[in-house]
């Protein structure tokens, strides 16, 4: 009997531990991520290399991210600078640098005030094909092709007055007239030659 009762204490004693050990955690910034990897699978040379890792700060202090750091040069992070409300998200943009060609297997480390994780390491995968990506191959026939720019000139309209327009009226009309004259002089000149051309030659069958 007193056995029993000596373990249900016990048992009792390490529940209320464990809720006030939980609790205690809980009084402080905790981040969860909704994934701490990616696959990016198979990317194109120059592609989209840049993928968000969401979090949320699940505790009861404001979430402090004070650094972000890629396991190279090829990989950049950016992240929030301002503190995270309890209950807020964010995102950690991290960026790979797809100009090189091969296997992705690279690393961000999240340093920050959360009591559950201060340290947290973000990871991303992949590959980069050697396949342009859509948009390079489009710059690379834009260089190629020649553009010729097209000039439009427009001419002003200027308003005539009654007087301008009556006169205008009158030159084109003395234009037509003098134009119908030289064409009728014309016509007279070459049924004159054409005279003479004929007496000539019946002139020369003659002989």
């Amino acid at each position: 009997m007193k056995k029993s009762i000596l373990s249900l204490l016990m048992i009792l004693v390490a529940g209320m531990t464990s809720t006030l050990m939980a609790q205690e955690v809980r009084q402080g910034a905790i981040i969860e991520f909704e994934k701490d990897a990616h696959d990016y699978g198979v990317i194109p040379h120059l592609g989209n290399g840049t993928y968000s890792f969401v979090f949320k700060n699940e505790g009861t202090e404001p979430l402090v991210i004070s650094n972000a750091k890629g396991s190279c040069g090829c990989t950049v992070p950016s992240w929030p600078k301002e503190p995270i409300a309890p209950g807020k998200s964010a995102k950690i943009d991290v960026t790979y640098d797809t100009k090189r060609v091969g296997p992705i297997s690279k690393s961000v480390t999240i340093t920050s005030n959360a009591v559950n994780t201060p340290v947290k390491v973000l990871r991303i995968s992949g590959t980069v094909s050697a396949e342009a990506a859509p948009e390079e191959a489009v710059e690379a026939v834009e260089e190629v092709v020649p553009v010729m720019e097209v000039v439009e000139t427009v001419e002003e309209v200027v308003p005539m007055t009654k007087a301008e327009l009556k006169a205008e009226k009158k030159r084109l009309k003395k234009e037509a007239k003098a134009k119908k004259k030289a064409e009728k002089a014309s016509r007279k000149l070459a049924k004159k030659e054409d005279k003479m051309t004929k007496n000539r030659q019946k002139e020369e069958k003659e002989k």
